[in-house]
């Protein structure tokens, strides 16, 4: 390990310590005034960095991670990952304490194993999983494979477009709070945290609602304001002129905050005779309808701030085709009915 001088004559040497995930080199810097101390500080520099690094674990390593991670994390998903580390340390003390360059298929699987065992959630375990493999990885190592058990999805309900007016209606009488954030998900395809941060009229421009912002809880459970879920989130969206004349004549969009909005529409649709859904899928009703009209996929995914190809969306996609084939295979069986 050789050491080079500086303009100020003292030595430098450069210990490696790692690549980051993202493929960055790490070094450790060491200086001193004479070139042979210099290198034989960095070389036991370098020996007790590698006997560390052999030995740390995976705690050890996700603390290290975290810390690195903050500043660019958004507050919701540092949240998750401290409680991931969190849980590890407690219910899986025997896989958080063993060192990441040690830890095998045969560890992870056990551990999705138990997890699907107390019937976690197939995401839920992916998103643990994932975070292992996120400090692994920060590690310089490669995440070992695994099996997740196979997901099994729910025909989530999707609203009719009567049923929408309906509880439209409803909280107009009963909860008035509700009725703005209501109609920005169903007929702009708002997500809750993004309309408990819009603004007005700051937000707003005629008819279009500006999203760059959104309301999240951080670590310490306050409610904070930070940009958007994604980069495809942000977006300008046009929605109709009855909706903005309602927020001008409140002067304001909410005072709630997500979690309100939750079990408040929760509460409401409840007290009433219409069939159970959440507050999330007057977003889908509102996919659903524009997909029904033969609205393209790729603008619908802009409108609703969803990724290009997302999942959510090709359900809703397939869903809306299956209503289609269903109305139509009537309409033939129909015609060759009357041949006869």
């Amino acid at each position: 390990m050789k050491a080079k001088q500086l303009p100020s004559g003292a030595w430098r040497c450069r210990v490696f310590i790692r690549t980051d995930s993202n493929g960055k080199k790490i070094f450790k810097s060491i200086t001193d005034m004479d070139k042979k101390h210099c290198e034989a500080l960095a070389a036991e520099y370098a020996d007790q960095e590698r006997t560390a690094e052999k030995k740390r674990t995976l705690s050890k390593a996700a603390d290290s991670f975290l810390e690195l991670k903050k500043p660019v994390l958004s507050p919701k998903t540092y949240k998750e990952y401290k409680r991931v580390k969190e849980m590890l340390d407690v219910e899986y003390k025997a896989l958080s304490a063993i060192p990441c360059r040690e830890i095998k298929t045969k560890h992870i699987q056990k551990f999705v194993n138990d997890l699907h065992a107390q019937h976690r959630k197939a995401k839920t375990i992916k998103n643990y999983c994932g975070f292992i493999s996120s400090v692994i990885q920060y590690e310089g190592y490669t995440m070992p494979k695994y099996e997740l058990p196979k997901e099994i999805r729910k025909e989530a309900y999707i609203p009719t477009s009567e049923e929408v007016k309906q509880v439209i209606e409803l909280a107009a009488e009963k909860k008035p709070e509700l009725e703005i954030p209501i109609m920005l998900a169903a007929f702009g395809t708002l997500r809750r945290s993004e309309i408990c941060a819009l603004k007005w009229p700051e937000d707003f421009n005629g008819n279009t609602v500006i999203i760059n912002k959104s309301v999240v809880q951080d670590e310490n459970l306050n409610w904070v304001t930070k940009t958007t879920k994604t980069v495809t989130s942000t977006r300008n969206v046009e929605i109709p002129a009855f909706v903005i004349e309602t927020i001008r004549k409140r002067g304001y969009v909410t005072k709630m905050v997500p979690n309100q909005i939750t079990n408040e529409f929760i509460r409401l649709i409840r007290n009433s005779d219409l069939p159970t859904f959440s507050f999330h899928k007057l977003r889908h009703y509102s996919a659903s309808v524009a997909l029904g009209m033969g609205i393209p996929l790729s603008i619908v995914e802009a409108r609703g701030g969803w990724e290009h190809g997302s999942g959510v969306l090709q359900r809703i996609y397939t869903h809306v085709l299956e209503e289609q084939n269903s109305v139509e295979t009537k309409r033939i069986n129909s015609y060759f009915e009357k041949l006869f």
